[in-house]
């Protein structure tokens, strides 16, 4: 039994520590990305290692897993796209893909 309880704990401990690492990591990401958007619009497209389906096309990645993301979004300054995705910048069209399926 306490073997149970000792590893238990420890996992406890360990999931702990994981997630505190990734909001840490979300919320220097979100700070980045609303640095950025207040100089130039910022499109966010997802990979194979986002949490979206790992089937092409992917579909945009949830704008819920950024809580100060959400206002910008909103705004127009970020737009989170689907991968593969298509964009045009002064007349001129560009494809954008993550590269995961292109060898």
């Amino acid at each position: 039994m306490d073997e149970v309880v000792k590893g238990s704990f420890r996992a406890e401990e360990n999931n702990t520590l994981i997630y505190w690492l990734v909001d840490q990591a979300t919320l220097l990401f979100e700070e980045f990305v609303h640095t950025l958007s207040e100089v130039v619009d910022v499109t966010i497209m997802p990979s194979i290692c986002d949490i979206t389906s790992p089937y092409y096309p992917q579909r945009p990645m949830l704008k819920k897993g950024f809580s100060s993301l959400k206002s910008l979004s909103k705004s127009q300054n970020v737009v989170f796209t689907s991968n593969p995705t298509q964009f045009e910048i002064s007349g001129v069209n560009f494809l954008g893909s993550s590269g995961e399926n292109i060898k």
